[in-house]
């Protein structure tokens, strides 16, 4: 028998993007607060990589690999267009939080430290 799945897969959706949003502002609210010690990228990947369900990308490469093509293909863009939308939130999410401390023009540094 396969996995019990509780919710709809456009709800898993939805929920992911919502995580994906939230994710934004409290990644940009800790480095905009603390610019020295924390970085934006490295906190927004490792807590995307969290939200994710595996890794998309990787098991539909697979699936290609395994000579399934088309189920393969539509996997790959399924995961390429969602990891796009995730993306997206983020940036959305990193605005929102600029926009809560009320800095219009905001910048976020390059990594330097990343996470250690």
């Amino acid at each position: 028998m396969g996995s019990l799945s509780i919710l709809t897969k456009q709800e898993r959706v939805i929920i992911e993007v919502v995580a994906s949003f939230a994710v934004g502002p409290t990644a940009g609210l800790i480095a905009l607060t603390w610019p020295d010690q924390t970085c934006f990228g490295a906190m927004a990947l490792g807590d995307v990589l969290d939200i994710l369900q595996g890794f998309r990308v990787v098991y539909a490469i697979i699936e290609l690999m395994s000579k399934h093509t088309v189920s393969g293909t539509a996997d790959f863009m399924e995961a390429t267009l969602f990891t796009g939308l995730i993306a997206y939130f983020l940036k959305v999410g990193q605005g929102t939080a600029a926009e809560i401390l009320r800095n219009g023009d905001y910048d976020f540094p390059a990594c330097t430290d990343g996470i250690n």
